[in-house]
């Protein structure tokens, strides 16, 4: 195509490299990892009114609700564990009172929590009476037919799977075996747990006892038999350990009794059975035993050194060795008698050697006499020491037998002492014992309801309705692919929207230029000012004499916006030209009707001439050269060198030129005239138009290297651009239009 003449040197030009990534990556779109918040909280705000109904539905739906629903009142009673322990006698409690460390606090709060606790009030009170917890009570009271189909559909199917899973159809079940009235018990206790609240308060030894029921009065009741059954049962559990402890002791204490009579039976027995002397004679008897035996040792050491005198004495008398003898015996008289012999001769010498054995056969005998004295002594004491031996063991081992026997007989009567006191002290105990908790504040009948908590409920409904209004706000965007302002248009396409143009208010096609001529300070020719207005500055060093409007799709508004901008332009007093090329869709004779049936393709055979053809139209000044039926393909109408000719001719008449085109998605007719042009406007449907097809047609334009001078945003719906907040400055001059404008 770049063999027409006509076309301008300045068309061979790239397009730009921002209309090239529009087409590729439209700019100005947040990445798949990025989160626009701003444009989040912009699209919330817009569409503000949508999440306030929401809110608005749920928390009239809430409301409904919370006045449908059975109100419930909650009565709470305090009960606080007492830290210190009182202790009437002055012993050692039997029973000792409740730990005060945490996990002795998280114990308290399960046993308050706990379901025997739960059966005595149930038990106590008769709650299986009360309707709320009895389910069956209520269905004796309103036997209705919905109730009676409801609960015998229930029990058939119970029957099915029983039936089901069990081979034994006929045999009694478990409920039967344990009776209606424990199934009923069961029920009430379980009701009356799930309608049990038990907090500790901040985490101190106080407890706060809340139960919910659809009664004020059986809540209170409720709460405060469960506070005085709680000190009730820590009361009972101390006397029952008590009344255990003090059984357990009598049978021991009397267990001991008889050991200890038997203990001392069996000493006293034992005294009259043994010859048992006291421990002081004892130990007079190993003191005599020590005597012995020292004198014993004497006398063996006497033998020892006196053994074998008398013979040794006889010896040396015999021998005559009378100095020797002397010596031995060392006797004065002998040695001077042994001294005399030696000086002594004859007869002296005789007489006194006979003395000195006579003297000396005394002392002989008496040797022997000493020594047979020192037998005999030895010999009884060993006899004595041997029967004191025997005697002081004997004596011994009854003694030790004796001890051990006091002994168990003493340690037996300790036991027994000892018992008997903790006896005497828990029987004591019986009667002072106290609970480890009391009721620090009863529970008061509360006069308005727990639940529901009207004002909850709907605050709560009215956030999650505008949650959910947030939400539908967010997908319906999230699903919307088309364009509801000049913004999100240039940053999907990288091109500046020339207009905006408004949805015309006229009910006929033929009426638009009426309007626009009877009305020209009305919005949408205020609209089409400012789309010529930027038209003209698209290139301000040649004005665009020759523009051509196309669009996507069909009824995308181009041939209005051609058609008011025509009129506009001739407005200005200049000559003005409109050709419709759209041969397929002609739509010009609607616009006007007084229009002939010639056309331009009779200019381009020869057939007529431009004044036959032409028809100038008195309402708006400007020309207009209709669209012709014509057996030939449309495309290769304008691809033909007399169409060529014939624009320039067009040039060459008037001072604008405007050509209406069809859409660039439908027919390659746009694409074949647009190098042909001065300016493309490509005319975009607002909040109707696929993006991805925009982009498509823009891209069609690329690929043959022309330009599109700008965007015209068609057909917009004021009110909805003004509700939804889109828009730029339509949505402000929207809302001063009846200052400014005349509509």
């Amino acid at each position: 195509m770049d063999d027409f003449p006509g076309k301008r040197q300045d068309d061979k030009r790239e397009l730009p490299e921002r209309l090239r990534q529009a087409v590729n990556e439209p700019p100005g779109q947040p990445k798949d990892d990025e989160v626009d918040l701003l444009g989040l909280v912009s699209t919330i705000w817009q569409r503000k009114w949508i999440v306030a109904a929401f809110g608005f539905g749920f928390a009239i739906l809430a409301i409904a609700l919370a006045y449908s629903l059975t109100p419930r009142y909650t009565a709470t009673s305090i009960v606080m564990l007492d830290r210190a322990e009182s202790n009437i006698i002055d012993v050692e409690a039997v029973t000792t009172g409740l730990g005060q460390d945490y996990y002795t606090i998280l114990a308290q709060k399960q046993v308050l929590q706990s379901r025997s606790l739960a059966e005595r009030v149930v038990e106590s009170m008769q709650l299986e009476n009360e309707v709320y917890f009895n389910p069956l009570l209520e269905e004796e009271e309103d036997p209705s037919l919905v109730a009676e189909i409801l609960f015998g559909g229930i029990n058939l199917l119970k029957t099915t799977i029983r039936g089901a899973v069990t081979e034994d159809e006929d045999g009694p079940t478990l409920r039967d075996e344990l009776g209606e009235n424990y199934w009923v018990r069961q029920v009430a206790v379980d009701t009356l747990l799930g309608s049990l609240a038990v907090d500790s308060v901040s985490d101190t030894y106080v407890y706060s006892l809340s139960v919910t029921t659809e009664n004020p009065v059986l809540s209170t009741k409720i709460a405060n038999k469960m506070a005085e059954l709680y000190i009730t049962d820590q009361l009972e559990t101390k006397f029952e350990a008590t009344q255990a402890a003090t059984e357990w002791l009598s049978d021991r204490v009397a267990q001991l009794k008889v050991e200890v009579e038997d203990a001392e039976a069996a000493v006293e027995a034992y005294n009259s059975s043994t010859a048992l002397i006291s421990e002081a004679a004892l130990a007079q008897m190993n003191r005599q035993l020590k005597e012995l035996r020292e004198r014993r040792a004497d006398l063996e050491r006497q033998q020892v050194s006196g053994g074998g005198r008398q013979n040794d004495l006889r010896a040396l008398l015999e021998a005559g060795d009378y100095a020797g003898f002397a010596a031995a015996v060392d006797v004065p008289r002998l040695t001077s008698l042994a001294q005399n012999i030696e000086e002594a001769t004859g007869e002296t010498r005789v007489a006194l050697e006979e003395t000195f054995q006579s003297l000396a056969g005394r002392m002989v005998d008496q040797a022997g006499v000493e020594e047979d004295r020192t037998d005999s002594q030895l010999a009884g004491i060993n006899a004595s020491i041997a029967g004191l031996e025997t005697q002081l063991e004997s004596q011994t081992q009854d003694l030790v037998q004796l001890r051990q026997l006091q002994r168990e007989a003493e340690a037996s009567r300790r036991i027994y002492e000892q018992f008997l006191r903790r006896l005497n002290e828990t029987s004591v105990q019986e009667g002072t014992q106290q609970a480890d908790a009391r009721v620090l504040s009863e529970a008061v009948v509360p006069l308005l309801p727990s639940y529901p908590n009207k004002t909850q409920i709907v605050l709560v409904a009215g956030f999650l309705g505008g949650v959910f209004g947030i939400a539908y706000v967010l997908l319906i965007e999230q699903l919307n692919k088309s364009f509801r302002s000049s913004d999100e248009l240039e940053k999907a396409t990288g091109l500046p929207v020339m207009g905006q143009i408004p949805v015309a208010p006229v009910r006929l096609r033929r009426g638009l230029l009426d309007y626009a001529v009877e009305r020209p300070s009305s919005g949408l020719v205020e609209a089409i000012r400012n789309l010529r207005t930027g038209v003209m500055l698209a290139n301000i060093d040649r004005r665009p004499e020759m523009i051509m409007l196309t669009s996507t799709l069909p009824k995308e508004g181009k041939t209005t916006c051609s058609l008011l901008l025509a009129q506009n332009a001739a407005g200005l007093g200049k000559k003005v030209l409109l050709i419709e090329c759209d041969l397929r869709r002609r739509t010009f004779r609607t616009y006007f009707p007084g229009a002939p049936k010639l056309g331009m393709m009779s200019i381009l055979s020869g057939d007529k001439t431009w004044d036959e053809v032409v028809y100038h139209d008195e309402r708006t000044g400007l020309d207009v050269i209709m669209g012709e039926e014509t057996k030939v393909n449309a495309a290769d109408v304008f691809h033909s060198q007399r169409f060529q000719e014939f624009l320039a001719e067009a040039r060459r008449r008037y001072d604008f030129v405007v050509i209406d085109t069809p859409p660039v998605m439908a027919v390659p007719d746009s694409r074949v005239i647009a190098p042909m042009v001065d300016a493309v406007i490509y005319c975009v449907r607002w909040n109707s138009t696929h993006k991805d097809l925009v982009r498509a047609g823009l891209a069609q334009f690329s690929q043959i290297k022309v330009s599109v001078s700008g965007l015209a945003l068609t057909q917009i719906n004021l009110k909805k651009m003004a509700r939804y907040g889109y828009g730029g400055y339509n949505y402000y001059y929207y809302k001063s239009s009846n200052r400014y404008y005349l509509n």
